[in-house]
């Protein structure tokens, strides 16, 4: 299920795992209720680790921080479409969706601005 911690979204192209902090309430049930909605998309060689929010934002806002393919928690599926920056903006967008979580503010670093750019 959803909520904080860490979880996995079923994509066309296999399972993209992402971690949630700040989820006040499961997001399934009445979306992320609070403060703002950030999106976190790290860069190339890196992951979800590496997107830690700051410790002042914690307290009044929700984050999803996807791990793309072949980085940090999810795996590297074969098909090579997976990691065209439109599919990887596709997949983030499921996780939204999933997460019910529509109007986001969305922080990218290197790789994660093409995706995020593609997300818009």
């Amino acid at each position: 299920g959803s909520g904080e911690g860490d979880h996995e979204c079923s994509t066309e192209f296999g399972n993209m795992r992402y971690r949630a902090i700040g989820l006040s309430q499961p997001p399934h049930a009445s979306g992320i209720t609070s403060g703002h909605k950030v999106v976190f998309l790290h860069g190339l060689g890196s992951s979800s680790e590496t997107c830690q929010p700051p410790e002042t934002l914690l307290s009044s806002n929700s984050f999803l921080i996807p791990d793309f393919f072949a980085h940090g928690r999810s795996p590297a599926p074969v098909d090579q479409q997976a990691y065209r920056m439109q599919s990887l903006a596709a997949c983030v967008a499921e996780i939204l969706s999933k997460e019910r979580a529509s109007d986001v503010f969305v922080v990218a670093h290197s790789m994660g601005g093409p995706i995020g750019v593609e997300l818009c």
